[in-house]
């Protein structure tokens, strides 16, 4: 039962293994659902987010970063680098995970609710716009105003390795795991 610089019982060393094993692996995501948050109260009557881009159709027929990028300056006839659209592109498609935590926001200044993304991408062609879909179980709604007024304007941003901005926003706006 060694395993540590410490020995220790069979009981402790299964405890110890236990959360090791289960860490919490999920990340966080601050996600705009549309401008001015207008998609919000559809996406959470609906329990999914959406992503908008739909000129460049289902990510899943595009490949890498570079690519998403291409297509994007291709359909909306832009010389624009478009890396902040991409990389939503991309992240939304390869990067959020199932048991991660979105938290929605609108604009700069306020927090909508948050929850749990329970799939992986999908197009929705049914959808007559935000095609590019995941299923989120959605666990609070209401307002919260951020103190500072400086969200990020990003529709979508990984805040995961901004850990004390993460634990003022699971206070603020009370996000439970």
């Amino acid at each position: 039962n060694q395993g540590t610089n410490f020995t220790s019982t069979k009981d402790e060393y299964k405890k110890i293994e236990r959360l090791i094993k289960h860490q919490d692996n999920r990340k966080y995501w601050l996600y705009a659902p549309g401008e001015k948050a207008s998609m919000w109260d559809e996406f959470y009557g609906q329990g999914i987010m959406g992503l908008g881009w739909d000129e460049i159709g289902d990510l899943n027929l595009l490949g890498d970063k570079k690519n998403i990028t291409e297509t994007i300056q291709k359909k909306l006839k832009t010389e624009s680098k478009s890396f902040n659209s991409a990389l939503a592109n991309y992240e939304f498609r390869d990067s959020i995970s199932i048991g991660d935590v979105i938290i929605a926001k609108k604009g700069t200044q306020e927090y909508l609710g948050y929850g749990i993304v329970t799939s992986n991408y999908f197009y929705d062609d049914l959808r007559t716009t935000f095609k590019k879909c995941r299923k989120v179980e959605w666990i609070k709604k209401g307002i919260w105003p951020e103190p500072s007024a400086d969200i990020v304007l990003k529709t979508l941003t990984d805040i995961t390795k901004y850990p004390t901005y993460l634990e003022r926003l699971k206070k603020l706006i009370g996000i439970e795991m």
